[in-house]
């Protein structure tokens, strides 16, 4: 009940972004939110982690923890 049944499901898409859940180990997880179509259906990927902060690239590639935080 906590998430979107659209995000609960394959694809995983809703707003115009796909989500994809990571866990790199037993207690570490990571989300990242890209563009369906980037350029089109957005201009920014977004990434967050164990340390809850929100990341973000608006290059077309992969966002990740060594990116700027969202203000």
């Amino acid at each position: 009940m906590l998430v979107d049944e659209t995000l609960s499901t394959p694809p995983y898409e809703k707003s115009g972004c796909r989500f994809t859940y990571k866990l790199p180990s037993k207690f570490e997880y990571e989300i990242v939110g890209r563009p369906i179509e980037f350029g089109v259906s957005g201009k920014r990927s977004f990434y967050t982690g164990n340390s809850g902060v929100i990341r973000f690239t608006t290059e077309d590639r992969a966002p990740n923890s060594s990116d700027p935080p969202l203000r």
